[in-house]
């Protein structure tokens, strides 16, 4: 009887292992965002990430992405840039202990992408509504 409920659990065991790592495989939830729902997001297990047309400059996305942080009272304590890549980490002025926000904006083929990675303690809808708040401050 012992043995096999240690085969059981090593089962078990094996089982969860691999749905985890799995989960790093499987396809992004993608949803349109924005004002009139003509960006495409999408959300995997490292965040969200979306392509605006190149014509949206970097530097213009990182004000959007630090304007909308501060607006949803985050702490920025940390925003770094170029013309071609911009990071920007906040945190929950409420909570000091809670896990940081990171926002990176940077030129790609044909566009500029955007993510937002929400942190250990972030979720998907967070990461779409501040995703939603910087296409709104861009006028998209």
């Amino acid at each position: 009887m012992r043995q096999r409920h240690r085969q059981g659990g090593a089962v078990l065991a094996a089982g969860v292992l691999g749905a985890v790592s799995l989960g790093g495989c499987t396809r992004p939830a993608v949803e349109t965002q924005g004002q009139r729902g003509e960006v495409m997001a999408g959300y995997t297990v490292e965040g969200l990430s979306a392509k605006l047309p190149a014509k949206v400059s970097v530097l213009a996305v990182r004000a959007a992405a630090e304007a909308e942080l501060r607006g949803r009272g985050y702490v920025i304590t940390d925003s770094t840039g170029s013309q071609d890549r911009a990071t920007i980490r906040a945190r929950s002025s409420g909570e000091p202990r809670s896990g940081s926000t990171q926002v990176t904006v940077r030129l790609v083929p044909r566009a500029t992408q955007i993510e937002v990675d929400p942190g250990w303690l972030g979720d998907e809808a967070s990461a779409r509504a501040l995703l939603d708040g910087v296409l709104k401050r861009l006028g998209r």
